[in-house]
């Protein structure tokens, strides 16, 4: 058997193993492994041992390598740190604990409400509150802002 043909078939293994990286399910990662290792066997039956051992260097120092290659020019470069000023919470939200303020939709138990002239997601420490309902700011807890009603839903008129 002819070694280019061997190499192709080394090749077709290389790139199911590849595809098996954006298609997951382990199938086409076991048949190219399959495929890879009957190319090696294929090369130690029909060539020189120095044909199969090139394979099976190939298959342990250059796929790793260009795996890691590849995996660090697609990954994120920088991490964003809180010493850099990157935070997950919005730090204005603990100056509304205590406020007053309406609810805006109906909040079941999530919605929006007007709270010190601002818009803000918010929470309801009971069931459901109806909308245009007076509110109290209980708790804030990094971004949920937690409400109680403290009077009737008023109507709109």
């Amino acid at each position: 058997m002819a070694f280019g043909l061997i190499c192709l078939i080394y090749v077709l293994g290389l790139a199911l193993l590849s595809i098996e990286l954006f298609v997951p399910g382990g199938i086409l990662g076991f048949i190219g492994t399959a495929i890879l290792i009957s190319a090696i066997v294929l090369a130690f039956m029909y060539h020189p041992a120095g044909y199969g051992l090139v394979l099976i260097a190939i298959t342990l120092i250059i796929v790793p390598a260009a795996i890691i290659w590849w995996l660090r020019r697609v990954s994120l470069d920088e991490s964003q740190k809180v010493e850099d000023g990157y935070t997950s919470a919005d730090d204005t939200l603990e100056e509304l604990l205590g406020k007053e303020g309406e609810t805006i939709t109906l909040l079941r138990p999530c919605g929006v409400a007007k709270i010190a002239g601002r818009r803000v997601d918010v929470t309801a420490e009971n069931l459901v509150i109806q909308a245009n309902t007076p509110i109290k700011v209980v708790k804030v807890e990094g971004n949920r802002v937690v409400v109680v009603a403290t009077g009737p839903a008023r109507s709109e008129e």
